[in-house]
């Protein structure tokens, strides 16, 4: 009788982690937010496990997607650095809930991150591995390493600054969704210059602009890559067609310092965006 009472006990302590499998799908199907997705996967380890299973049931696994693709592309969310040495630990504002999720990465141990895209992380290691990881799913996603033709990477890796090597990296779409057809593009090199990758290439394309156009920004509008500098020069680029061509070409003028950035609009347009940044000048003469 002792035992029976017992085994009643721990069931009750335990017994929402061991819902039916059934009953669990329906409860992710009715979810429509995002926040709601973490928390229960944050429950226990057989809810989580539950959430993030490839399902063969359609249905559930396409409402699944749909909440993960509602966070990317509705619910901005700013990724806040870890606190000390605990680097497997990242946490993510969203700021139109006003909510900060707290998500422990163990992938990204000895890895840095340097972009994000359509909920897509950039990461990068020591050995110029590039992997895209998803930080809601953790589902990962590795690219070919990067060696630059002209092997500047060792010199980065040498001096212990290959996490600097690569700056920015965006995506044409979500991997996620079209695994077989989408594009990479990023800036590298202290010379802030391009390189590419198609799905299903084993290497990286790098494009020869014949100038140094030192790049600041890159955006996928209406299926091609745009970069831009600070002073404004405009390069449009086509993988999948690997041609090029320069929309505008300003020279490098002396002037205010600025950050050029590009952005698209609610309305499809595309935008160029400058921040001035002021210098502070202190005159110590009395």
């Amino acid at each position: 009788m002792a035992l029976e009472n017992k085994r009643v006990t721990a069931f009750s302590v335990s017994g929402w982690a061991w819902l039916p499998k059934n009953l669990l799908d329906s409860v992710l199907d009715r979810m429509t937010r995002f926040s709601d997705f973490i928390r229960f996967r944050l429950v226990c380890r057989p809810w989580r496990l539950v959430a993030l299973e490839e399902n063969n049931c359609h249905r559930i696994q396409k409402q699944k997607l749909h909440i993960l693709k509602t966070c990317c592309n509705v619910q901005p969310m700013l990724m806040i650095p870890p606190i000390g040495n605990n680097k497997e630990n990242l946490s993510f504002c969203s700021v139109t809930e006003g909510l900060i999720h707290d998500l422990k990465l163990p992938m990204l141990y000895n890895r840095r991150s340097f972009g994000s895209s359509h909920g897509w992380l950039f990461t990068i290691e020591k050995s110029m591995a590039i992997t895209l990881l998803n930080p809601f799913t953790q589902e990962t996603i590795g690219l070919p390493d990067f060696r630059d033709p002209s092997n500047h990477y060792h010199e980065w890796v040498d001096d212990d600054d290959y996490d600097y090597f690569i700056c920015k990296g965006i995506l044409s779409c979500d991997p996620s969704q079209d695994p077989n057809n989408y594009e990479v593009a990023v800036i590298h090199r202290e010379m802030r210059t391009l390189a590419f990758f198609k799905s299903g290439d084993e290497s990286w394309i790098f494009i020869d602009l014949k100038e140094n156009y030192l790049f600041s920004d890159l955006i996928y509008h209406e299926g091609q890559f745009h970069g831009i500098n600070d002073w404004g020069s405009h390069i449009c680029v086509d993988v999948m067609n690997g041609t090029h061509k320069v929309i505008v070409n300003r020279k490098k003028v002396l002037g205010r310092l600025r950050i050029t950035y590009l952005v698209k609009s609610h309305d499809g347009d595309l935008l160029m965006v400058t921040r001035f940044l002021e210098e502070n000048v202190h005159d110590d003469a009395l």
